[in-house]
């Protein structure tokens, strides 16, 4: 299925989410480059008719300290389970650098991480303990400045939620969101500042939330409500070898 910026269906609003992992990848592999791009438009995508679908996005991405002019960029996205939030971004390009790259978009894609160890391999932990943490060298409670700074925290929160519930009405449920904690673990310890620990490429975020009135998730049952306090746990590991 093609779609287009102006005909984007309700049950396919991941697909701006998706894009927006270009920028996580960005800010945190090619900051060193001295650009940031950032999300301007998407422009269309492709999308497979699957429980589980792989996305080709094209969208269009501009650098908010260096110029207002916007670039074309190619993301590739691939998820990987069924009613969980678990995919892989193995395109994220400058079209222009497409050409260095043949058609490596279309290529059947090995996901493989030499740079991911323990404990950021396998499944998901549990919930912290409040033990747990007091270990500053493991865990950093990050600011509400820092996350509401922070465009991926809640980018990733929202692709938690959809992916539970594709049906879920993007536009009416994102507003009521609210943030009350974040934890994040990285492999760096508490010496690091806390601006490379939120850079971190392999990382735990633990996400504390209210608003979600109606959660879903196979073979689990909730309270319901927008007061509820609820929790995220999310796995990420950008790898640059890939």
């Amino acid at each position: 299925m093609m779609t287009t910026e102006d005909n984007v269906p309700e049950e396919y609003v991941s697909a701006e989410e998706y894009a927006r992992v270009r920028d996580d990848y960005w800010r945190v592999v090619r900051e060193s480059e001295g650009t940031n791009y950032q999300l301007s438009s998407l422009i269309k995508f492709n999308v497979t008719m699957n429980c589980v679908s792989s996305y080709y996005l094209t969208l269009l991405a501009h650098d908010p300290d260096v110029s207002p002019t916007v670039k074309t960029f190619q993301v590739r996205i691939d998820e990987k389970s069924f009613g969980r939030l678990d995919f892989t971004c193995s395109v994220a390009r400058l079209k222009e650098e497409a050409k260095d790259e043949g058609n490596s978009a279309k290529e059947p894609f090995m996901p493989h991480c030499p740079e991911a160890t323990v404990p950021f391999v396998g499944e998901l932990p549990l919930w912290p303990s409040a033990a747990d943490l007091n270990d500053e060298s493991r865990f950093y409670m990050v600011n509400r400045s820092e996350w509401e700074a922070t465009g991926w925290i809640l980018m990733y929160l929202v692709l938690v939620i959809y992916s539970h519930d594709k049906l879920i009405v993007t536009v009416n449920y994102q507003s009521k969101l609210k943030i009350v904690n974040v934890v994040i673990e990285t492999s760096a310890d508490d010496s690091e500042p806390s601006k490379e620990r939120l850079k971190g490429k392999s990382a735990h975020v633990y996400i504390t939330f209210k608003g979600l009135d109606e959660p879903q998730a196979p073979r689990q049952s909730f309270e319901f409500g927008e007061h509820v306090e609820r929790r995220a746990i999310v796995r990420r590991v950008i790898c640059e070898s890939t």
